[in-house]
């Protein structure tokens, strides 16, 4: 089952904790230079070795910067934290015209935002167009093959920057993105208008997950049994594209959109992440589908899911 992804107010003083820079020592006490280790207060977690000078920015800091940016949407909005990284989910309802896109009930674009203990040295955000109803829903637009839709569909502020110069920063991210995301939705009503055969459908499975290239040294067995897992995968998309969620809508039956909502289930929903415990797998799932591989895969299949419209 996926993990309910909770509401910013009911998690937020969870949120809340402090980070220390503690000391590294060897065996016999001796301080290792250069370097420390980043430790929550409270609980004595470890997040990671980072350099001495690294820039801690507490988390109340982090969450009064959306607040303030967000009044009117920060109590709809949902949050999560993974090991040391704290995620906030803007919904942009309140900021975006209206579009009908004939699958509304589908999307719903939401600004990401995460605050990093030993990962990174800034404030990170991107985009999503999906609604966060669990944990493993988000699909961000990360990366993009055009530099300027790049450097409009993330943020990064470094942790040093004043608050006011943070709040101001992302107020900008905010106010840029909104015409992105009208023009994103106008895109989805166009995936869900444009029929495609079952033909088409596989062949675009078929370029998003190809077969493995073969090694110099060539080894049968092993390519066979590569090619096998890619078959196994296609075939799954395929029956996602058939009967995956809301795939049996007449609306949108058999159309470009069910072909790249297929993907998107699939690696947020169907995807396994072997862990010890189950929520670790989730919340890992969570991590990567907002700021990991994962997010490009899924921005490359929505550009090849375009251009079956463009071609249809």
């Amino acid at each position: 089952m996926p993990v309910l992804t909770p509401s910013y107010r009911d998690v937020k003083a969870s949120l809340e904790y402090d980070v220390v820079l503690d000391d590294i020592k060897t065996p016999n006490g001796r301080v290792i230079a250069n370097h420390k280790v980043a430790t929550r207060r409270d609980t004595e977690e470890v997040y990671g070795i980072t350099p001495s000078t690294y820039p801690i920015l507490q988390n109340h800091r982090f969450l009064a910067a959306m607040e303030e940016v967000f009044p009117e949407a920060i109590n709809d909005s949902k949050a999560l934290e993974h090991k040391g990284v704290v995620m906030i989910g803007i919904p942009l309802r309140t900021f975006v015209r209206p579009v009908d896109t004939g699958i509304d009930d589908l999307v719903e674009p939401f600004l990401v935002f995460g605050n990093s203990h030993g990962k990174w040295k800034e404030i990170r955000g991107c985009l999503t167009m999906k609604r966060l109803v669990c944990s493993n829903q988000l699909a961000p637009t990360m990366r993009r093959k055009s530099r300027e839709d790049k450097q409009l569909l993330t943020l990064r502020i470094p942790h040093e920057k004043p608050q006011h110069t943070r709040c101001e920063m992302i107020t900008a991210f905010k106010q840029n993105i909104v015409p992105f995301v009208e023009r994103e939705l106008q895109i989805y009503g166009k995936l869900a208008r444009q029929r495609i055969t079952p033909e088409v459908a596989a062949g675009y499975f078929q370029k998003l997950v190809p077969y493995p290239p073969a090694p110099a040294i060539l080894d049968i067995e092993h390519q066979a049994e590569q090619e096998k897992k890619v078959d196994v995968i296609r075939l799954k998309l395929y029956d996602l594209f058939e009967n995956g969620l809301g795939a049996r809508n007449p609306s949108v039956y058999q159309t470009a959109w069910t072909a790249y909502n297929a993907i998107t289930e699939f690696v947020d929903h169907e995807r396994s992440f072997p862990s010890q415990a189950a929520l670790i797998g989730e919340h890992r799932r969570f991590y990567t589908g907002t700021f990991g591989s994962s997010g490009a895969f899924k921005a490359k299949a929505q550009a090849e899911a375009l251009s079956l419209v463009t071609a249809g």
